[in-house]
Parts: structure tokens; C-alpha cells; sequence
């Protein structure tokens, strides 16, 4: 695995910058604190052989130092990924609490469109959390808990409509653009669902790109709104 300083440099500032986030959550800050004492010496390390092997260093010096260090290097590597894999399950921990708040309020507020889609959104961000390739669409266990997730997006789907149908139109001054934006967000869901259930099927990767692929579709017509 080839490293350049620079690259944990950006990495380093952008932890930093994170950890310094009003109000972040304290699992979020502990696991951002983690590799900061590792990255900063690995970056020192690599700096300092990077200046070793430039000088030709390791012909003066029978590459001593570079023996002294291959195995430390290594290691840091390592502690960091896996530090930084800790950080983004933290981070992402925060966003599931969140998107489920998020929902909650919606449901209280009486707001049940926006319910629904929220709820279907979030339920297929844990599919695709669940599913990190299509070979784990081999896994009874996954593919049990994916079924679960699938059979939560239609039903949120179906309730959505129905609401919609229900409205006929009536709350359209009021709230077209959420209308609009169920409405096109839940043709590509339902065509996110197909894809699930033609990757359960086969097992084929191209259902697994189109799961992805509705996925994303259908958030971004949940941020904009329109068709």
C-alpha cells in the first residue's frame, strides 16, 4: 500500500475540523479522538523517511532505519483504518438516532406523508447498510433482515399513496411540494424494490447496482422535490 504524507495530512485536518463541531455527539467525538495521536505520528514517520529515501539515507546508512521502522509503520496504518472504520459507524450510528428522531416528529406532528416517505428513505439506506455487495445476497441471515426491511418500504409506500389518494389533491396549496416529491420518489422506490427482489432472486450484481441506483434517485428527488 503506497501513503503520501499529505494524504493523512488532509485526513488529520479534516478529523480535526469534524471533532470541532458544536455540539457533536459524545460517541462521534471519542471515536474522532482515536486515531489523532497515531495519525500524527504516522505522519511524522512517513515525513522522516520520505526525507531518508530522498537523501539515499538507507545507502549510508545500510538501511538501518528502515529496517528499524518497516514494522511500526505498518502497524500505525492499520490503527488508523481501523480507527477511522470506527468513526464513520459512530457517525453513522448518529444519523440512523437522528433520521429516527426525524421520523418520530414527522409521525407527532401529524404530517403523514412526510412520515412515510422519511420512514421508506430510511428503511432502504439500512438495506443498502445491509447488503455491501451482492455476494451478501447469498446470506440467509441478510436476506431475512433485508425481506423485513423491504416489506416496512412498501407498506410506508403504499400508506403514502394512499394518504395521497385520500387528499385528492385537496392540500396541494399547501403542500404540493411534498406531494410532488412523494410521488416521484416512490416510482423509483418501486423500482428499487424490484431490483431487491431480482438480486434475492439471482444474485446477479447488476440488481445490486440498481438497487444502489434507485436508492439514490429517489433521494434526490426527496431534496428537490420535483418529478
Amino acid at each position: 500500500m503506497f501513503v503520501l504524507p499529505d494524504w493523512l495530512e488532509n485526513g488529520l485536518k479534516n478529523i480535526r475540523k469534524a471533532r470541532a463541531i458544536l455540539g457533536a455527539p459524545s460517541e462521534v467525538q471519542a471515536a474522532a479522538d482515536r486515531p489523532l495521536p497515531v495519525l500524527d505520528r504516522l505522519i511524522r514517520s512517513l515525513k522522516g523517511l520520505e526525507t531518508y529515501c530522498q537523501s539515499r539515507g538507507q545507502v549510508a546508512d545500510n538501511v538501518t532505519r528502515g529496517r528499524r521502522e518497516h514494522g511500526q509503520v505498518p502497524a500505525d496504518l492499520q490503527a488508523v483504518i481501523a480507527a477511522n472504520e470506527a468513526l464513520s459507524a459512530a457517525i453513522d450510528r448518529e444519523q440512523d438516532r437522528g433520521a429516527e428522531r426525524e421520523i418520530a416528529g414527522l409521525e407527532a406532528s401529524g404530517d403523514m406523508i412526510g412520515y412515510d416517505s422519511a420512514l421508506a428513505l430510511h428503511r432502504v439506506k439500512a438495506l443498502l447498510a445491509l447488503f455491501g455487495s451482492a455476494q451478501d445476497a447469498c446470506d440467509p441471515a441478510r436476506l431475512a433482515r433485508g425481506d423485513a426491511l423491504v416489506a416496512e418500504i412498501v407498506a410506508a409506500l403504499a400508506d403514502g399513496r394512499q394518504r395521497l389518494a385520500a387528499a385528492d389533491g385537496s392540500d396541494d396549496r399547501e403542500n404540493g411540494p411534498r406531494n410532488s416529491m412523494f410521488d416521484s420518489a416512490a416510482r423509483h422506490l418501486d423500482g428499487m424494490v424490484g431490483a431487491y427482489r431480482d438480486l434475492r432472486r439471482t444474485g446477479n450484481p447488476v440488481f445490486y447496482n440498481a438497487v444502489v441506483s434507485g436508492y439514490n434517485e429517489a433521494v434526490d428527488r426527496s431534496n428537490m422535490g420535483t418529478p
